[in-house]
């Protein structure tokens, strides 16, 4: 009966969804962050089916001036070396677009980023773009599981960056770390 019940106890917490260990997720974000054009890599959600069959998707911070085609060989390149290193497939990699080349976008990235991550839950800010000629900013907003609201976060980061930017329209979205959190 015992024997019983933890295969079933195993089944089950496959079927529902098991986090990956916490240093597989590490080595797959260093292996996509030794990619000079990837900034950074985020929201990383690894699919367990079953023993070696691990299926992930990424979120890539990468310069906004990359073409399609080299965006496209940054990706065969990264799921190429995350398979061969980690044995998992990455089936999607999604773009987060920099524009690290303007000072004033920096300078305000800085900014926001204190602004977000002074807040309590807040985990980590990634994400962010500044358009100035659409006069916005976007920015996604990594906030702990035990956080009692992560819109009113959300709502609350938005309201200071927009006191400190009033020109500057605010888009702050909720994001989870699942990996390994």
């Amino acid at each position: 009966i015992k024997a019983g019940l933890e295969m079933l106890r195993d089944t089950i917490s496959e079927i529902l969804g098991e986090r990956i260990d916490a240093e597989t997720a590490s080595a797959i974000r260093q292996t996509i962050n030794s990619f000079p054009e990837v900034y950074g890599a985020y929201d990383l959600l690894i699919h367990n089916y079953g023993p070696n069959q691990l299926v992930g998707s990424v979120h890539i911070e990468v310069p906004e001036g990359m073409t399609a085609r080299e965006l496209d060989e940054l990706q065969r390149k990264i799921t190429d070396r995350v398979y061969a290193e980690q044995n998992v497939a990455m089936t999607g990699i999604s773009v987060y677009s920099m524009n690290e080349d303007d000072e004033e976008v920096v300078r305000v990235y800085q900014e926001v980023g204190k602004i977000a991550l002074a807040e309590e839950h807040v985990l980590q800010m990634h994400g962010f773009y500044m358009d100035k000629e659409q006069k916005s900013i976007r920015l996604d907003a990594v906030i702990d599981f035990d956080a009692p609201s992560k819109q009113q976060i959300c709502m609350d980061i938005q309201q200071k960056v927009r006191e400190r930017f009033p020109e500057y329209s605010v888009l702050v979205q909720p994001d989870y770390d699942l990996a390994d959190l």
